[in-house]
C-alpha cells in the first residue's frame, strides 16, 4: 500500500488513525478532563539523583539534588550556570553523592572544576544581569583590562570597581574614573566592605 500522493508527501493510512491515535487521544482527553477538575494543583514528580547541565554540547556542571527539578530551577532563576539543556540520572539516596563524583571524575566539567560553592564565576549575560547594565559596556571594560576567563566564564572580583558612570551624554565609565571625573561612585554588587559590617 503507497502511502503518498502524487507530490511524495506522506499521507497517513486512515485506518492508522482509527485503530491506533483515536484511543490513545481518548485516553489523554480523559487524563487532562480529570487534571482540570481536580482542585490540586498540580506538582512534577520528585526525582531524586545527578543532573547534568549542557550548553550547546558541552557538559558544564555535574550535580545531585533531592529533588532535581527544583534545583535545576533554581540554578536557571538565580543564573548561576549558564545552561541551555539539562539531563538527569535517577539514583538512590545513599548513593547520590559517589555517583556524582563518578560522572565529575569521569568527564571533569569545567564548573566542577572551577566554581567553588558559592557563585564567584559568572558569563557576560549573568554580569548584566548582575551589574544592570548592557553586554557592550561590560566586553569593553573586560576587553580594556584584558581580564581572563575560563570557558566564557569571569571572576567577580574583576568587576569590583565596575560601577557605571556618566561623562557625557552616554558616555559610561568605571568606578574608578568616575573618582577621578569627580563623580563619587556609590557601592556596586561587590563591596566587600558591607559585607564586612
Amino acid at each position: 500500500m503507497n502511502n503518498s500522493d502524487d507530490a511524495g508527501t506522506f499521507v497517513p493510512d486512515p485506518r492508522l488513525k482509527r485503530e491506533y491515535l483515536e484511543p490513545i487521544l481518548q485516553r489523554h482527553d480523559e487524563a487532562l478532563e480529570k487534571l482540570a477538575n481536580s482542585r490540586k494543583p498540580y506538582k512534577l514528580e520528585e526525582i531524586t539523583g545527578v543532573y547534568f547541565l549542557f550548553r550547546g554540547k558541552s557538559l558544564m556542571f555535574v550535580g545531585y539534588a533531592v529533588d532535581v527539578m527544583v534545583r535545576i530551577g533554581q540554578h536557571w532563576a538565580k543564573r548561576e550556570i549558564d545552561f541551555d539543556s539539562y539531563n538527569i540520572v535517577e539514583c538512590d539516596l545513599e548513593a547520590i553523592a559517589l555517583v556524582a563524583a563518578h560522572f565529575i571524575a569521569k568527564y571533569r566539567p569545567p564548573l566542577n572544576q572551577i566554581l567553588p560553592a558559592q557563585p564567584v564565576y559568572k558569563t557576560v549575560k549573568q554580569l548584566r544581569f548582575e551589574l544592570d547594565v548592557g553586554a557592550i559596556e561590560i566586553k569593553r571594560w573586560i576587553k580594556e583590562r584584558e581580564i581572563p576567563n575560563v570557558n566564557g566564564y569571569y571572576r567577580l572580583w574583576d568587576f569590583e570597581d565596575f560601577k557605571p558612570g556618566v561623562c557625557g551624554p552616554g558616555h559610561r565609565i568605571g568606578a574608578r574614573e568616575a573618582g577621578r571625573a569627580g563623580l563619587a561612585p556609590e557601592s556596586t554588587p561587590f563591596d566587600r566592605s558591607a559585607e564586612e559590617n
